[in-house]
């Protein structure tokens, strides 16, 4: 494949990409819009990169959002630090990647996971292994099949991830697959396939490259993006990016919650980029919406405690399937409180959202300590929509509806009285 002597690259192309987490309903890919330039560029040694994308809505429906008016982000890697271009305007990302890794160690990673990088990092690694076995069945999309030998080799990476790199008859990489923390999948798979490849330069690279997030056999959405490559220049000369020093002072936002009195047993619990709300009843209370992951879950439930002590949380309702609204249910769920949701989520919510297995990056309360109720004979505390339809002690009451409305597909909605 060249990758002995390439020491940078930069691939340029065009296709689509998607919003994780955000599809219109469970049986839907992630949303699309057209890219209608991109280009990449890597310095394998110094480990940097430049991503540059111009996104618009195209011809890809909207699903109930606004169309994307066109825009050209660029996100850029250097020295550990992460950070966006926005025309001229620096936007540091401390933050995490879905609530996962980091930004800055995804973006490491994500070298590891092209196919020269791939290489380079399991040759360095010292802790690579291979096997060869054929390949039985049919070929996927231009990969391996009917036979054919293929060699994963596996090594782990930034002493955490898993990767496995395919590497096909013809020696070359055609699949690079990892898995990433995540607060609704646990350890969710993020996979490249490389495919078409062509000589550019003396290199063989893919003229496609097609990327996973997620695992088809959980849910239907896990296509991220796409892109077909017009160009490759090998060793192509790639400027140091200088760190801003606002990149460099930037630090994680704190976990924090700032309740607002409403009503009389009624708080709005704000303070971050999510939402949620506390409702008082006689014995107990109950919280709306679980938003982003176990830490604002964790940090929503203290100031619930310190708001109304001495009343267990008996419902946590939920309004819809999105990442960002339901990456803080399992926390819930882990201390026996009900989960108050949608009809159609609830299978997808027990096989996927609350399974117990796959969680090693980033192990939360329900991977952790599995409460009783999981594996006994009472099935996990999930009502619907539908089969309850009010929250009430007799004096206050919550009612409960359904509602199929944009951008979410169907939702929960409340009224409180």
């Amino acid at each position: 494949m060249g990758a002995t002597s390439l020491k940078s690259i930069q691939y340029s192309g065009s296709g689509w990409d998607s919003a994780v987490g955000q599809n219109y309903n469970l049986t839907s890919d992630w949303p699309r819009v057209e890219v209608s330039s991109y280009t990449r560029s890597i310095d394998y040694d110094a480990m940097t990169s430049r991503e540059e994308r111009t996104r618009r809505q195209g011809n890809n429906p909207t699903q109930g959002r606004n169309p994307l008016q066109e825009e050209h982000v660029t996100a850029m890697l250097a020295g550990g630090f992460a950070w966006n271009l926005r025309g001229d305007t620096v936007q540091p990302q401390p933050g995490r990647y879905l609530e996962g890794p980091t930004v800055a160690e995804l973006q490491q990673l994500e070298i590891m996971l092209t196919p020269h990088g791939f290489l380079k990092a399991a040759l360095a690694s010292g802790n690579a292994t291979a096997i060869t076995q054929p390949i039985v069945g049919p070929s996927d999309g231009g990969l391996s099949g009917n036979g054919r030998k293929v060699t994963i080799v596996s090594f782990k990476a930034l002493g955490k991830y898993r990767v496995n790199g395919t590497i096909n008859d013809h020696n070359l990489v055609e699949l690079v697959t990892t898995w990433i923390p995540n607060p609704v999948y646990g350890d969710m798979l993020y996979e490249y396939r490389y495919t078409q490849y062509k000589d550019f330069g003396g290199i063989q690279f893919p003229a496609l490259v097609h990327v996973h997030m997620g695992d088809p056999v959980l849910n239907p959405a896990h296509n991220i993006y796409e892109i077909k490559v017009s160009d490759v220049k090998p060793n192509a000369s790639v400027a140091a990016a200088s760190v801003p020093e606002a990149v460099r002072q930037a630090t994680m936002p704190p976990v924090k919650v700032e309740s607002q009195k409403l009503a009389d047993g009624v708080w709005f619990l704000g303070g971050g980029t999510h939402n949620s709300m506390l409702v008082e009843f006689k014995d107990f209370v109950a919280v709306v919406e679980a938003p982003l992951s176990e830490a604002r879950s964790l940090a929503v439930i203290d100031e619930v405690n310190r708001l109304v002590p001495g009343k267990p949380i008996r419902y946590v309702i939920n309004t819809h399937h999105h990442f960002d609204h339901s990456g803080g249910l399992r926390t819930y769920l882990a201390q026996g409180t009900t989960v108050v949701t949608h009809e159609s989520n609830k299978d997808y919510y027990l096989q996927v959202l609350f399974h117990p297995g796959g969680w090693t990056l980033q192990p939360d309360r329900l991977a952790t300590y599995y409460p009783m109720f999981m594996i006994s004979r009472r099935p996990a505390p999930i009502e619907t929509v539908g089969a309850k339809n009010t929250i009430s002690d007799g004096v206050r009451t919550t009612w409960l509806t359904r509602s199929k409305i944009p951008p979410t597909g169907r939702a929960t909605m409340l009224k409180t009285c």
